[in-house]
């Protein structure tokens, strides 16, 4: 889940707005031309670029991060050839829904139900993986009890003793679009698509007939009768209270496998707290005319609605087949997965730090030169072959994260408790700047389709307050980075990235700064 750390700058800051957009505007052309045909007179400024500063990065994985309440769970298996396989379920709580008239179903023996239905919400392109990859999905009742914030859950949740594995409330077969006619499955009136291994790229009529191409759609599944009989015959006390309902009804293990355990597979987005996600139960009453005959039957249906009142887990487990190396500042790839899978562990250059001794320093002619940034980035490549985005297109951005840590080093969770490195809690850092606002020190990495390169911005307020600080304390600040998706617990795209090892596109700064008198 995506944090944030905060670092206050003290003091003034010369910022040359005027001169970072000339900067970039002028980034191709002679540094030793920039500018002159727009200062007046004689120059008093001299612009200058460097990218000698390579980031040495290394994989790492977590053994979690919190996944309860996520407003979207990921559900499904995957076989991917460069990451391995990633498997992800759910566990989820149901609301008693709006009062009932009489606060009961069944008020006498006209009423009886029919069936209840489970309706999962996901939208257009919501999936990775093989589109027509086939899943037992299994749902289960619940028989232990989740509980709200401020208890924590964490993705590998162990679910022994959560559910009875021999007692599925219903399991069917299901890919990604089996509710979208076979007709519809083409490229055109005349071809089936090229690659039908991911729908990401795919033109939205090949999907949704409709003029919205992000109108929900949705994974049916019919449960047990006996269940249903138990919902219908709660009294009122049980629907007019949540938590005596979610003492009777704990809630819902949603499960996946492989029919063919050797395919692909997918993972799907489902959104939980989307409109129609959650149970409905259909049921009627039958009418009578004076004479005590049935006259007609009066459908009715009633919604328990995943809300923000249901407590939700994702979990997610991961078997990387010996496919990625980690911990090893020598690999040529660096591998950024969502969903508590890989992650990349950048060390902030050292050499960095030099440029403390020049923001402002002596010449030989005894004028002063201050020494400023004007702009910096940090530009992170793609592997576009190892990537294969067209199959498995990347992250549209990335951010960069710090952990948590108390004075001495040691990693803190969200309650400054001291854990291990696998339960640490990675924030995005931001600081104060001198106006008093909040700004995060580094801008999410756009990518860059293209160029198959990702674009970071880093404050250039933020490098100079990090400057003034001396080495070991500026180290400190910075010295573990992490790259991941956006959102990286709901995240389910990766992408391979050059290493500064690789020898090609490797990951580097871009500084632009200017010399004035």
């Amino acid at each position: 889940m995506e944090r944030s750390k905060g670092f206050k700058i003290k003091g003034q800051y010369i910022l040359i707005g005027l001169i970072s957009l000339l900067f970039v505007a002028g980034c191709k052309d002679d540094p030793a031309d920039f500018g002159k045909d727009i200062l007046p007179g004689k120059a008093f400024l001299t612009p200058y670029s460097y990218d000698g500063h390579k980031l040495i990065g290394y994989n790492v994985s977590k053994d979690s991060v919190r996944t309860d309440d996520p407003s979207y769970g990921i559900l499904g298996y995957l076989r991917d050839p460069e990451f391995g396989l990633s498997k992800a379920d759910l566990l989820t709580q149901f609301s008693p829904g709006a009062l009932i008239t009489d606060s009961a179903f069944r008020r006498d023996t006209s009423y009886a139900v029919d069936s209840v239905v489970l309706y999962l919400n996901y939208r257009f392109n919501w999936w990775y993986g093989n589109m027509f990859a086939k899943h037992i999905i299994s749902i289960y009742e619940l028989t232990s009890d989740l509980y709200p914030s401020p208890y924590e859950y964490y993705s590998n949740l162990d679910v022994s003793g959560y559910y009875d594995p021999s007692a599925p409330l219903a399991s069917r077969e299901s890919y990604v679009n089996d509710d979208v006619p076979d007709t519809l499955w083409r490229r055109d009136q005349y071809n089936m698509w090229e690659f039908p291994d991911s729908l990401w790229n795919y033109p939205s009529y090949m999907w949704e007939t409709s003029a919205n191409p992000y109108e929900s759609h949705y994974w049916t599944f019919k449960l047990d009768q006996n269940f249903a009989e138990r919902l219908f015959n709660l009294d009122s006390a049980t629907l007019t209270n949540p938590f005596l309902f979610k003492s009777k009804f704990k809630g819902l293990y949603i499960a996946s496998e492989l029919v063919d355990p050797l395919s692909q597979g997918s993972l799907v987005r489902v959104d939980m707290l989307g409109q129609g996600t959650g149970l409905q139960m259909y049921y009627h009453y039958i009418s009578y005319n004076e004479d005590g005959q049935p006259t007609d039957t009066i459908p009715k249906m009633h919604e328990f609605p995943i809300n923000v009142e249901a407590v939700r887990v994702n979990r997610f487990k991961h078997d990387f087949e010996n496919k990625i190396v980690f911990n090893d500042s020598t690999v040529d790839h660096l591998y950024i997965q969502g969903m508590a899978g890989s992650y990349a562990k950048l060390d902030f250059p050292e050499s960095f730090y030099n440029w403390s001794d020049s923001l402002d320093y002596e010449e030989e002619s005894g004028a002063v030169s201050h020494c400023r940034f004007s702009v910096v980035d940090m530009l992170v490549y793609a592997d576009s072959v190892m990537s294969d985005p067209q199959k498995f297109p990347p992250p549209n951005s990335l951010t960069v994260y710090v952990p948590k840590k108390d004075e001495d080093g040691n990693y803190l969770d969200e309650n400054d408790n001291i854990v291990d490195k696998s339960r640490m809690i990675l924030y995005r850092p931001y600081f104060e700047d001198k106006y008093g606002q909040f700004q995060y020190a580094f801008s999410d990495g756009t990518y860059d389709k293209e160029n198959h390169v990702y674009y970071f911005n880093i404050k250039v307020e933020f490098l100079e307050y990090i400057m003034q600080r001396n080495e070991d304390d500026g180290i400190k600040l910075l010295n573990e980075m992490f790259l991941a998706p956006i959102n990286p617990d709901g995240n389910f795209q990766r992408v391979i990235l050059y290493s500064a090892r690789s020898g090609k596109d490797p990951l580097k700064f871009n500084i632009g700064y200017v010399k004035y008198y």
